[in-house]
């Protein structure tokens, strides 16, 4: 007569109590690995949230910089006379009178304004800010908008009569 309890010499009752894992403990080790997932997706998005805004940044930063060069090539009259005022305080005014803004900013709308204000009593230093302004939503954002969505100001103090 044959015992149950073992098949071709091995005892089939021990095996069945040391074996694997059951299905609660894998649901469980499923549960573990799917919470820690859920936080890596989360630090992947605010990563790549992070680098499309220092992207954004970088290209307006170059947009300004750009700018304030092409200002330092004018003249101060020049300046307020493409402007289109007759002297200063220049305010919010978009600078169209410079060339357009390079075909490289990947969908944004940066939007460029110039404020430029005498500083001394006799006017003949004159304060020149430009900012570059933009928003996420890669919407226009104009010149009068007092606090835009982001921006990025560079400042320079010029003489009257400086000639370049």
């Amino acid at each position: 007569m044959r015992d149950e309890g073992f098949v071709r010499g091995v005892d089939v009752r021990a095996s069945r109590t040391e074996g694997g894992f059951t299905l609660v403990e894998l649901l469980i080790g499923m549960l573990i690995t799917l919470i820690g997932l859920v936080g890596l997706m989360g630090l992947y998005r605010s990563n790549s949230r992070a680098n499309v805004d220092s992207d954004r940044t970088s290209q307006a930063s170059i947009i300004g910089q750009r700018t304030m060069e092409e200002l330092r090539g004018l003249s101060v009259e020049e300046i307020a006379t493409r402007a289109g005022t007759a002297g200063y305080p220049i305010e919010n005014n978009p600078l169209a009178f410079l060339p357009p803004l390079p075909d490289n900013t990947r969908g944004v709308t940066y939007t460029r304004c110039l404020d430029a204000e005498a500083l001394a009593i006799d006017n003949d230093l004159i304060r020149f800010r430009v900012e570059v302004r933009w928003r996420d939503d890669r919407r226009a954002v104009d010149c009068d908008v007092a606090e835009p969505e982001h921006m990025i100001a560079y400042e320079t103090v010029r003489n009257r009569t400086d000639g370049l």
